[in-house]
């Protein structure tokens, strides 16, 4: 150690920076299922890394953290191809977790989960499903709805 003229000490060495794997490993809760995330996450929900690839600031970037990952563990992510998570965990960055796929692909795997029966429990069957513009509907609850809405034009009739 160095004192400076005022009689501070000055350190001789600075510590070394953390690496950009040993960084990113401190940002990863892992549990039984997925290895969350716990850094920044950007807009799109998606964990987000500070990466610098040389020593100025223009080789400075933030990278998808479950790029990251698949990129330490598997390889690189080809160019174009998109990154799919199995689990639908958007923070997750488990690399059994996480899938190469193509644009076909994409909407099969997030589409929407199948379900039997309507929230208030009506069975989703051809004859009491209704469709429109890609979403179904119960039959029997707009049916429930119609009839209450009527009822309140009636009532609402009646006050005048």
């Amino acid at each position: 150690m160095k004192s400076s003229p005022s009689g501070l000490v000055l350190p001789t060495h600075r510590q070394p920076r953390p690496s950009f794997e040993q960084r990113f490993w401190a940002k990863v809760d892992k549990t039984e299922s997925c290895w969350n995330w716990t850094g920044a996450i950007n807009i799109m929900g998606y964990g987000a890394i500070r990466h610098q690839a040389g020593p100025t600031r223009e080789t400075r970037s933030v990278k998808k953290a479950p790029w990251v990952s698949y990129e330490l563990h598997i390889g690189p992510v080809p160019e174009g191809v998109p990154l799919l998570h199995t689990c639908g965990n958007r923070r997750c960055v488990r690399p059994d977790h996480l899938a190469l796929g193509s644009p076909d692909s994409l909407p099969r795997k997030r589409g929407p989960k199948p379900r039997t029966s309507c929230p208030r429990g009506h069975a989703y069957t051809p004859e009491s499903t209704y469709v429109y513009q890609g979403s179904r509907s119960c039959r029997t609850c707009r049916r429930i709805r119609s009839q209450q809405a009527a009822a309140a034009r009636r009532a609402a009739r009646q006050k005048r």
